[in-house]
């Protein structure tokens, strides 16, 4: 039941719909093996993935940082094509650090590493050229 799909594939109208189908329907049968007392606690939790709010927000920010930190390891497992990742979560990220001490301290580790690859990949330069050990 668990796994994901690439975020371009989602993000395509020709499987958008039928994927978000098949997520509520998983939902559902998720909450079908668990006690019911606690349903409603899930469905809140699970209320807050899309929501506007402080909690919601937070949720994409560590969602955003799980996403750098798995393409971080990938890219230096010498699989370039992660740096889509970086472009489409780093900005965002910056900007949710600064309502999060918590997500500021866990991306300062990162966030300088991941600007300079972002700057060699804008100047079509190979990834291999910033080296530094990061640890998770």
């Amino acid at each position: 039941m668990i796994g994901d799909v690439a975020f371009a594939v989602k993000q395509d109208q020709r499987v958008k719909e039928g994927l978000q189908a098949i997520e509520q329907e998983m939902v559902s049968e998720m909450f079908t093996s668990i006690p019911e007392f606690i349903h409603g606690s899930f469905r809140d939790a699970y209320a807050i993935v899309d929501s506007e709010g402080i909690q919601g927000k937070f949720f994409n920010a560590v969602e955003r940082l799980g996403y750098i930190l798995y393409a971080r390891d990938r890219i230096e497992q010498g699989d370039d094509s992660f740096v889509q990742v970086y472009l489409r979560q780093h900005t965002k990220l910056l900007e949710l650090e600064q309502l999060f001490v918590s997500v500021r301290m866990v991306y300062d580790e990162h966030r300088d590493h991941i600007a300079q690859k972002i700057q060699l990949y804008e100047k079509g330069q190979g990834l291999c050229n910033v080296t530094d050990a990061h640890h998770i």
